[in-house]
């Protein structure tokens, strides 16, 4: 199969193979095969190989619809190998398309044509000389299907299942990219997708991280991590890149960014885990921990009891949703427990666990706790910070 007859792996190259399918009609597919002169055992050999094709298609589609689910959830992609999604769809067509182009070849007439000083013209394209080509006219059979035995009928049913599949399959392919271009037109959109992806990395690899911080080891000459200090603006970088590398490149970014950052400030994963990059509120929190006996009175019978301890986690304001709230403040308890230099007695994790259900999942009501911790931390951090500086207290 010459190159020429390779659909473009761009959105006109999914367009020309929606069009050819679509103009695949009984008079078209009479017209190819009365100007080939097709014998009956071509006619059952495509017939076979179109069948074939789409016992496999059909998986494909399964495949496809799945891709379809994640595709434009992800940052970057191991699919995105060309940088480029019209050509991603199109691999995932490509071993059936192939089919399709043996079947336009089938009613495709072939003839060089020289210009009259000998030199051959360039050769058209089987998608521009079959007869399904719908810009082309053509002479029809008087008779049309009818005319024909049973072998050419059953070719004809067995290419409407199989076009019914590829054009499912196109317009699939086409459906992703218009909301990719939907989505590179929203930045708050793409920033979104960028956060997910890129804590989700961290989520899935924070032993590796940490182990890499330890050793003091960033491996910043990733290439995408050299394309973002070219950046002056962050958000730009994230917005300009979506859908631009693959999962590889984008997972060895994550790693340099993230260690270098947690280096450059002393955090550790936990924290980058629970608060990503907000490293103003990592830094209120420790001092939160560094000054909890000041800010926190125990109410239990031997130091701190569960309701005092979710009074802190409540307002670290963490949980994302209900589905993983336990494991967010289970977390924060450990985290607590292991960052606290006082000597009051802090009940264990159970206690805590019970005492949830005394406090709000959301809303209003939480809002106001919250707010209302936030003074209190914020007028003893300003207290702190005037003493630090040499400003005169109040009498």
């Amino acid at each position: 199969m010459k190159n020429l007859d390779k659909v473009p792996e761009t959105r006109e190259g999914l367009q020309t193979l929606l069009d050819r399918a679509m103009g695949a009609s009984d008079e078209r597919l009479v017209a190819g095969i009365q100007c080939k002169r097709t014998k009956v055992a071509d006619v059952q050999k495509i017939t076979a190989r179109l069948r074939d094709s789409r016992s496999i298609l059909e998986g494909e589609l399964i495949r496809l619809a799945e891709f379809a689910q994640v595709f434009n959830k992800l940052y970057a992609t191991k699919d995105n190998t060309w940088f480029d999604s019209a050509k991603i769809m199109l691999k995932k067509l490509q071993s059936h398309y192939l089919r399709w182009r043996e079947m336009l070849k089938f009613t495709s007439p072939r003839k060089s044509r020289k210009h009259r000083h000998g030199r051959r013209t360039p050769e058209p394209t089987i998608y521009e000389t079959t007869s399904f080509n719908t810009n082309l006219p053509f002479q029809g059979d008087f008779f049309g299907l009818a005319s024909y035995n049973w072998q050419v009928k059953e070719l004809k049913l067995e290419l409407e299942k199989f076009l019914s599949d590829m054009v499912n399959g196109i317009e699939l392919c086409q459906s992703m990219l218009n909301e990719e271009d939907t989505i590179k037109k929203d930045p708050k959109w793409i920033k979104d997708i960028y956060e997910d992806c890129y804590n989700m990395t961290v989520a899935k690899n924070r032993d590796t991280i940490d182990w890499l911080v330890s050793i003091g080891r960033a491996n910043t000459d990733n290439p995408l991590y050299q394309l973002m200090l070219t950046y002056k603006s962050k958000d730009k970088f994230i917005q300009e890149q979506f859908h631009k590398h693959s999962d590889v490149r984008f997972n060895d970014y994550v790693f340099a960014d993230v260690v270098t950052t947690l280096m450059n400030n002393n955090i550790s994963a936990v924290e980058q885990q629970l608060w990503g990059r907000d490293y103003d509120k990592i830094r209120m929190v420790r001092f939160v921990i560094a000054h909890f006996d000041e800010l926190f009175t125990a109410t239990g019978r031997r130091g701190y009891s569960g309701i005092d301890l979710m009074n802190f986690i409540v307002w670290c304001n963490v949980r994302k949703d209900v589905e993983v709230r336990e494991d967010v403040e289970r977390i924060l308890y450990d985290y607590l427990r292991e960052n606290y230099k006082g000597s009051t007695h802090m009940v264990g994790w159970s206690s805590v666990f019970d005492s949830r259900k005394l406090f709000p999942d959301g809303g209003d009501q939480r809002d106001v706790l919250i707010k209302e911790q936030d003074e209190r931390i914020q007028k003893l951090y300003q207290t702190v910070k005037e003493k630090e500086l040499g400003f005169p207290q109040a009498s």
